[in-house]
């Protein structure tokens, strides 16, 4: 039996044996390494998931696509594995090993089978304290990465974000873009990505956790293994907070085409703040909760006026935005977004009855185990509580806080935030709508 036909045999059955749940145990290695473990032996997989705080906010202006094309790059040739070794050993071994960077963070994940977890961590040990970033495997993955950006520049959604980050963070290291720009990624150098290496990989701002078939001295030794020679504490570097400027503002990017993509954007709360189990209950209802929601119901069961629209808060660490999402047609774009003011002022103006009040925290709080059915998923939700400064218990603190949350609450709120002017971003050729500020292509 090959180890890929057992993994896949062994993930059949994963959800079922993940459902149990098992309690976490902080663990510490010799040179001070901590993490989060949840150990269960049932099954042979581990996960690590881990993060350095600082993303991609902190590449220069002149080589964004940094932090993307070196994170790409930490598996493309490493310690005594050049690239092409280096992935063979991954794909016959059945061994997940991936990096990126996103706001606020430099990710990686491991996923093994138990009795591959020893080349595992080699692999990933080289990864993170021995990256090559030989010259053959750079220029193919800048070919690989200009190649998607070439792709995203023909796809409406992609565009309709990068307009809204562009230009709610002009001026501010969150409006770059995580993929760069041709230029900038053909500007990036071998140095370029040593001095990122050195600029962003330390202990002082990691944080690990692990779940499956692990001990807790035996994730010990893997913490000194693959982070244990990395410098103590990175460079400083000092992000600011972002100031949202540009509400009641429209901004348009033309493109021909039947479909309008359209964007709303709030300022929203941060994680840590007092109201943000009434901001989910208040999400739920408006447009976070699937077809259960007012927005969904209105604009698409009643009226078949599109095939989506969504609701959901993006809580940076120098941000916090509040946004609403819908697609339709162009024609229908000016209808959609009253419909879709229209909830808003209702749940402004009106607590929300008792009925769906409750069905909303009843999903709300019923959804969240359901959705830690592996041990790379289990893994990377206490990675998330990690990065939020949040406690391993924070599953029953939050349900007992949604549980307290009133009608009142959710009104009141939805008033604060959503009575606010938004700024509104828009791809296509909407009918209906004043387009505001227009751009016909987009850097």
């Amino acid at each position: 039996m090959t180890r890929a036909f057992l993994l896949c045999l062994i993930l059949l059955a994963l959800p079922l044996a993940a459902q149990a749940g098992t309690e976490v145990r902080k663990v510490t290695s010799s040179r001070g390494i901590t993490a989060w473990l949840r150990e269960d032996q049932s099954l042979p997989i581990v996960s690590i998931a881990f993060a350095w705080r600082g993303g991609f906010e902190r590449d220069p202006e002149n080589r964004q696509g940094l932090g993307a094309l070196a994170t790409a790059m930490l598996t493309r040739g490493a310690g005594p594995w050049d690239d092409n070794a280096y992935q063979k050993e991954l794909q016959e071994n059945v061994i997940g090993i991936s990096f990126g960077s996103a706001r606020d963070q430099v990710s990686g994940r491991l996923k093994s089978l138990k009795e591959t977890l020893p080349l595992a961590t080699r692999l990933l040990a080289a990864a993170v304290n021995e990256p090559r970033f030989g010259p053959e495997a750079l220029a193919r993955q800048k070919a690989r990465q200009q190649s998607a950006l070439k792709f995203r520049l023909s796809d409406p959604e992609w565009l309709l974000a990068r307009l809204a980050m562009r230009e709610v963070f002009a001026g501010h290291p969150y409006g770059l873009r995580a993929q760069g720009t041709a230029r900038s990624i053909a500007a990036v150098t071998a140095e370029d990505l040593r001095h990122w290496h050195a600029r962003h990989l330390a202990r002082g701002n990691l944080l690990v956790t692990a779940s499956g078939a692990i001990s807790a001295a035996g994730l010990s030794r893997l913490l000194d293994q693959v982070f244990g020679a990395l410098p103590e504490n990175p460079p400083p570097a000092s992000v600011p907070d972002a100031a949202f400027e540009i509400g009641g503002k429209n901004f348009l990017l033309k493109k021909p085409g039947p479909q309008a993509e359209m964007l709303l954007i709030w300022p929203g709360l941060p994680r840590a703040s007092p109201d943000w189990h009434a901001g989910e209950v208040m999400n739920y209802i408006l447009g976070g909760g699937g077809f259960s929601s007012r927005l969904m119901k209105e604009i698409r069961v009643k009226r078949g006026l599109t095939y989506g629209v969504s609701t959901g808060f993006s809580p940076l660490d120098h941000a916090a935005l509040f946004l609403l999402q819908v697609s339709a047609r162009g024609k229908d774009a000016g209808r959609v977004l009253r419909l879709a003011r229209d909830e808003i002022r209702k749940l402004a103006a009106t607590p929300p009855d008792g009925d769906e009040l409750q069905a909303a925290k009843d999903d709300l709080i019923g959804s969240y185990p359901l959705a830690l059915t592996s041990t790379s998923a289990i893994a990377g939700h206490d990675l998330r509580l990690r990065l939020d400064d949040l406690s391993p218990d924070e599953e029953e603190r939050r349900a007992q806080a949604i549980r307290a949350v009133t009608a009142e609450q959710v009104r009141d709120l939805a008033k604060r935030l959503l009575s606010r002017p938004p700024a509104l971003f828009m791809v296509g050729e909407p009918e209906g709508v004043t387009p505001g500020e227009i751009f016909t292509e987009i850097d």
